[in-house]
């Protein structure tokens, strides 16, 4: 029996074009993608917050929000997830959001994102994706990047 030596959560490249290009298609103007330095991320889950109480969070996930700072750029802001988390049982967790402060940079709210346009691999079959003419979609997939109450 095969080993597979790869995320069940990974896709083709031929889908990562497909929803790059849907994306694009609707949302022209908007960013691209985000990078994100390394070492940055390894610090990040090496340093996971730590709560005031004796009891440590069990983190399951990462949850990015969009934002746009007050420069136009936009920004991909992570933040932990405590349990229960789980997607295909609909358990969202809960956002871990400390802050010494509401205006205090220690937090575990993180952006160290780069956004594309402004830095972006021009050669990358993805780039290329994001700039091609296509039809805007039709959104009526039920894991839709709009929520609905």
């Amino acid at each position: 029996m095969a080993t597979e030596n790869h995320s069940p959560k990974t896709i083709t490249l031929n889908e990562a074009k497909n929803r790059i290009a849907n994306w694009s298609a609707a949302n022209p103007n908007m960013v691209k993608a985000f990078a994100f330095d390394i070492n940055e991320v390894t610090y990040l889950l090496n340093n996971l917050p730590k709560t005031i109480s004796a009891l440590q969070p069990e983190y399951g996930a990462l949850r990015f929000y969009l934002g746009l700072n007050d420069s136009g750029v936009y920004s991909l802001m992570m933040v932990p997830v405590e349990g229960p988390y789980d997607p295909d049982n609909n358990l969202p967790g809960s956002d871990v959001v400390m802050s010494v402060t509401a205006d205090s940079r220690e937090s575990s709210i993180y952006d160290f994102s780069s956004p594309c346009p402004h830095l972006c691999d021009r050669n990358s079959p993805l780039f290329q994706a994001a700039n091609s003419m296509k039809k805007e979609p039709e959104l009526h997939d039920t894991n839709s990047f709009f929520l609905t109450e």
